[in-house]
């Protein structure tokens, strides 16, 4: 069976996306954002992006046997007694035909991330946790997987919603909601005096019951009721912080927003530590998996993993709404009894081949050169604090560059991380992370645990604070990759040279963009933003190009 996911519509829609499934086999997955450069593809059906995926898998339309929609519209737009497009308006944007309209099903937004979850984390069983600004009707989730099943427990009202709590938040300390990943790393600077406070406007008793003051309902106006708790958190936040009125570029001088920050991060953690607590005892399971974009909160994700009860935790990297495309598809092949591939594999967009890059670097007229050993001569550039673009394979799936879109640099001294936040346009105040051999992640790293996807924060041990101090935060954890051999040969041998060279089996890794920007997806696009960011050099492909002016 051939089934399509697809996540993005023209209405109150972001992170759009596609993936498609084979057989049971997620084949490639790509979020419209990198196809089309526009940042969160607001407002979007993934045209672009199901194109990508049925011209990678060489099909057509016609072969499609099913399209899993990863929103249950017709039911969204009922309960805001609004009347929806139809399947036929939405096959007609996806192909340019309504004739495919018969093949689209829709499916619950929570369902959709739940089965992102599940099904990649190769789990027998699991409490599978869904935590977001909002589904149809609910902002967290709580589901029971076993085997080849996911069955709902509980679920949290959109009043009670953890997401739009912390984008509230956000945007009061004058970032842009979307910017939530600034507020987790704001947090670390703060102290949790709003706590309490907060806490009078919602809080969650010991059994996991959750209560609040806000108050929304379903109208016309809107799809989602977004825009308006957000401005009801504003209002209590505003009784005790005046809102800036200005993006945050700097901690000293602002303390008032990283203690915000640090009262909404401490509210959350305690929250979904007290539903696991429950739960997982409840379902007596020692594995987790999360998605929702909450998922990306690595701090909570460290703190569940901590829990002496909880041995596994899974998040699906692409978390957010981007990885509901995936989802969907996996639903219906649930539902449909199809044999589901059971593990994750994040390197599933767009890759391009060594003449089409070397055509485009012709093209630029930049300085470059044929490499037959481009592994070592990267990491000889790192070893000599050249700050690094890697463009190698396929694209990462979700918004972690893994080793094939990613702006590398040698982590040995803390002044290259404002180097590369300045390179970036990225506030000096945030932090950096790693990417380390799996073979030697303890000696680094207060724990084996291995956590190839950027999802989780764990404590470095004083060795890393000492040799490796760009990638440690204020509250000395890093946002680990853990490279394994298997998972991506050519960035671990990267890697492995430059331990080499250095005796230090870690690199500096951020995603390849400049700010504002999506991560880079074609050779053009990297070329762009290699010159935009004036890196040092640019490593695509087995060609290295230099940076002139």
């Amino acid at each position: 069976m051939i089934i399509l996911g697809v996540n993005g519509w023209i209405e109150r829609g972001h992170d759009a996306s596609a993936a498609l499934i084979v057989n049971g086999e997620p084949v490639c997955a790509v979020e419209e954002e990198r196809l089309i450069r526009e940042k969160h593809a607001y407002d979007r059906v993934p045209v672009t992006a199901a194109q990508f995926c049925l011209d990678y898998a060489g099909i057509s339309p016609d072969e499609i046997d099913k399209i899993g929609v990863s929103w249950n519209f017709p039911f969204l737009y009922k309960l805001h007694r609004r009347e929806w497009a139809g399947s036929q308006t939405l096959s007609h944007y996806l192909f340019g035909s309504e004739e495919y309209a018969q093949k689209i099903e829709y499916v619950d937004h929570h369902f959709a991330h739940a089965c992102g979850a599940y099904f990649p984390s190769g789990y027998n069983d699991a409490l599978v946790l869904i935590i977001d600004g909002q589904g149809e009707t609910f902002s967290t989730s709580l589901w029971w997987g076993e085997g080849s099943d996911l069955t709902f427990i509980k679920g949290y009202d959109v009043n009670r919603s953890f997401g739009y709590l912390y984008s509230a938040a956000t945007k009061h300390a004058g970032f842009r909601i979307g910017d939530e990943g600034k507020t987790m790393g704001l947090s670390a600077y703060g102290s949790p005096r709003y706590k309490e406070f907060l806490e009078k406007i919602m809080y969650m008793d010991k059994n996991g019951e959750l209560f609040t003051e806000i108050k929304s309902t379903p109208n016309p106006s809107c799809i989602d009721e977004e825009g308006e708790i957000i401005e009801q958190w504003h209002n209590h936040f505003e009784k005790q912080i005046p809102p800036s009125k200005i993006p945050l570029r700097q901690v000293e001088g602002n303390q008032c927003y990283a203690d915000l920050a640090a009262s909404v991060q401490m509210m959350l953690q305690e929250m979904v530590v007290t539903m696991v607590t429950k739960y997982t005892k409840k379902l007596n399971t020692k594995n987790v998996c999360i998605a929702g974009g909450v998922g990306l909160n690595c701090q909570l994700n460290g703190e569940i993993l901590s829990l002496p009860f909880v041995d596994n935790v899974f998040i699906q990297p692409a978390a957010n709404d981007g990885g509901t495309s995936l989802g969907a598809a996996l639903a219906l092949c649930s539902t449909n009894g199809e044999d589901i591939k059971r593990n994750m594999n994040v390197y599933m967009g767009p890759e391009f081949n060594n003449k089409y890059i070397e055509q485009c670097i012709k093209k630029r007229g930049l300085p470059y050169r044929k490499c037959s050993a481009v592994e070592k001569e990267t990491a000889s550039l790192l070893a000599e604090n050249k700050v690094i673009a890697v463009f190698q394979g396929r694209l990462e799936f979700g918004p972690r560059a893994l080793g094939n879109r990613s702006v590398l640099a040698d982590p040995s001294s803390f002044q290259i991380k404002d180097k590369v936040n300045v390179l970036k346009g990225r506030e000096l105040w945030r932090p950096l992370a790693p990417s380390i051999l799996t073979e030697r992640q303890e000696e680094y790293i207060s724990s084996d645990y291995v956590s190839p996807y950027m999802t989780i924060a764990f404590p470095v041990t004083d060795i890393t604070i000492e040799s490796a101090p760009a990638i440690v935060h204020v509250d000395k954890t890093a946002r680990i990759q853990t490279v394994p051999k298997d998972h991506n040969m050519t960035f671990w041998n990267i890697i492995r040279h430059f331990e080499q060279l250095t005796d230090l089996p870690i690199v500096l890794n951020t995603s390849f963009n400049k700010r504002g920007e999506p991560i880079v997806c074609t050779p053009d696009d990297a070329l762009n933003t290699f010159i935009k960011m004036k890196l040092d050099h640019l490593v695509m492909g087995t060609y290295i190009v230099d940076y002139r002016e």
